[in-house]
């Protein structure tokens, strides 16, 4: 018998949730985040309420450089380490409050 976990199962439930793992290669896996920084840096050019402030648009090229320097660090870790990343994607089904809220 598992011991209860405060937060709940980590792997899908008896209500037919399902966890869908995928594993990436470390360079796949280290562009994702990177992504997502390119996204951020993006968002200067194409909205001017960012572009137009040299504050906001410094601090979302430091959070671009912050979240692009972590997937290096992550990328560098886990080949030195000789691990694969994984990405899951967790489907639950939603509680019935939140479908009427909803």
């Amino acid at each position: 018998m598992e011991p209860a976990l405060p937060f709940g199962p980590i792997r899908g439930t008896d209500k037919g949730d399902s966890v869908i793992p995928k594993r990436l290669p470390i360079s796949s896996a280290a562009l994702v985040p990177v992504g997502f920084a390119v996204g951020l840096a993006a968002c200067t050019a194409v909205f001017p309420q960012v572009g137009g402030h040299a504050v906001v648009r410094s601090s979302f090229f430091a959070a671009a450089a912050v979240l692009a320097l972590g997937a290096a660090l992550l990328a560098a870790s886990a080949s030195r380490r000789g691990r694969s990343l994984t990405i899951q994607t967790e489907i639950k089904t939603p509680h019935w409050l939140q479908m009427c809220a909803q």
